[in-house]
């Protein structure tokens, strides 16, 4: 279930060729509506939760 809200999204990375040889190359645009404009010269910071797919075999718990 998601941590909030209804949706999820799905996303495949890969840093090891012998893994992303065996998948075409794609790319994803996660979107989502913004409530106000963004200003020029401002910082903004995203952050999202992350759950595993129960097939996933490797993932990290990294934050940067």
């Amino acid at each position: 279930m998601p941590r909030t809200g209804n949706n999820y999204i799905a996303m495949g990375i890969y840093a090891d060729q012998t893994i992303g040889q065996h998948y075409p190359p794609s790319r994803e645009y996660p979107q989502v509506k913004l409530i106000d404009s963004l200003r020029a010269s401002k910082k903004y910071c995203i952050s999202f939760y992350v759950s595993p797919a129960d097939s996933t075999c490797y993932y990290t718990t990294s934050s940067v």
